[in-house]
């Protein structure tokens, strides 16, 4: 059954571009993307971006497939096609597809087969591109593809839907995204059309629109709930721009469909649970290994390199990484230094402090298991030097993992480290 749309005046506004959804599943997903868009009104104003994992050597028919399943214009991509609403976009074998300046870019893959992650492609340029508005769905399929790209859309601001690994014919994709803690929504394909169009018709993507500042009594709530997570949370957000702490607010009420600020203070005040997941979302933030390359390139020259060569063999270093998040970066460092040491036929006794202020991240970051995505790009002798595959995502060997403490610090609150080589803090830099 299809969900029914109303439209008030303001819902009914001309938009600059359509809010675009990005679906990523392998070929297995057939199934549910029939059962999604069976479902799905044909008048939702979204464009529609379906990748899957297709046979490079083969033509796909999957734009026949769903044409049948949908009243909705379908295509097939090429590149530099212009995004309408209202239409069906699918990706074409043996590509990659990125989002940008309000049309499609295909490109050839970079990455070798079988080791190829297109759907996180789309995700991520998603992201850049529409930011607030943008929606990723994981569909069935095997593996971890889908899981980092949505990292990005959430700390942008957007949505994520994952298909219940119950109803996926394969549920590798959906619960990776799962026990990553990336899904906004868990729910079978035929029910997120409903979740999709409440959400798109909510006031929080029109207020991101607007971007301008909330008005004195909006914002005076704002306080209000900065000062129940204050005293509920013992996490302060004060020193947050005022925009950012709006947008991720106003985030939390489009995915609970509550419709003023007030009325999400009160279910603030009655619901611990989303006190701790406002919390998580006003912290989330992008991070990953060697994310930029840059950075990394001037940090091994100015600090890392001089830092073996002053140093004798079997001394001991240690760093202590600061909002840490989900550890790669820490992790990043522990492999640098040990690269660079043995580089230089030294060993040292190395140790990483690395503290953040959630336990779900400290969690993640001390079990050191990471969609394969996240190793996209690494050398093949650093990832076998320092990683072991499991279950398609990968783990960081032991060896590593021991170099690393993880411990739960609040810079605001607690006391630092002292006695330290180098204290870094890549996620800080990013403050929202």
């Amino acid at each position: 059954m299809k969900v029914e749309i109303r439209t008030t005046e303001r819902e009914g506004a001309a938009r600059p571009s359509p809010t675009v959804v990005g679906i990523g599943a392998s070929a297995s997903g057939i199934e549910a993307l029939s059962r999604f868009f069976e479902a799905m009104p044909s008048d939702s104003g979204c464009a529609f971006v379906v990748v899957l994992h297709l046979d490079p050597d083969r033509e796909s028919e999957m734009a026949h497939i769903l044409a049948a399943r949908t009243a909705m214009p379908v295509a097939q991509i090429h590149d530099g096609m212009k995004i309408d609403g209202d239409h069906v976009y699918v990706i074409a074998p043996d590509t990659d597809l990125e989002v940008r300046n309000g049309r499609l870019h295909v490109s050839k893959p970079s990455e070798a087969r079988g080791h190829r992650h297109p759907v996180d492609v789309l995700f991520k340029s998603l992201a850049a591109e529409q930011r607030e508005r943008a929606i990723a769905i994981v569909l069935s399929g095997t593996g971890s593809n889908g899981t980092d790209g949505l990292k990005e859309i959430r700390a942008e601001g957007g949505m994520s839907l994952v298909q219940t690994p119950e109803t996926a014919k394969f549920d590798g994709m959906p619960r990776s995204a799962i026990a990553a803690d990336m899904a906004d929504h868990i729910l079978a394909p035929e029910k997120m059309p409903e979740t999709i169009i409440a959400y798109t018709r909510h006031g929080y993507l029109a207020a991101s629109a607007e971007a301008g500042p909330a008005s004195p009594a909006g914002q005076a709530t704002i306080e209000q709930v900065l000062e129940l997570l204050r005293a509920r949370a013992r996490h302060d957000f004060g020193s947050y721009k005022r925009s950012t702490q709006r947008r991720r607010i106003h985030r939390r009420m489009g995915l609970r469909n509550i419709g003023t600020l007030n009325d999400y203070l009160e279910e603030l005040r009655a619901n611990p649970d989303e006190v701790q997941t406002l919390v998580a979302d006003l912290m989330i933030s992008v991070t990953g290994f060697f994310r930029d390359v840059e950075a990394w390139n001037a940090l091994t020259v100015s600090v890392i390199d001089p830092l073996v060569a002053e140093r004798d063999s079997g001394a001991a270093i240690r760093v202590w990484v600061s909002a840490c998040a989900t550890g790669e970066e820490a992790y990043s460092i522990a492999m640098l230094v040990t690269e660079r040491a043995e580089a230089a036929l030294k060993r040292f006794d190395l140790k990483v402090f690395a503290t953040d202020a959630q336990d779900d991240n400290l969690r993640k970051a001390r079990d050191g298991i990471y969609p394969a995505a996240a190793t996209a790009g690494f050398p093949p002798q650093r990832l076998q030097r320092f990683f072991e595959k499991l279950d398609g995502s990968f783990q960081v060997r032991k060896e590593l993992r021991d170099m690393v403490v993880f411990a739960q610090q609040n810079l605001l609150r607690d006391p630092p480290f002292s006695r330290l080589g180098s204290h870094f803090v890549p996620q800080l830099l990013d403050l929202p």
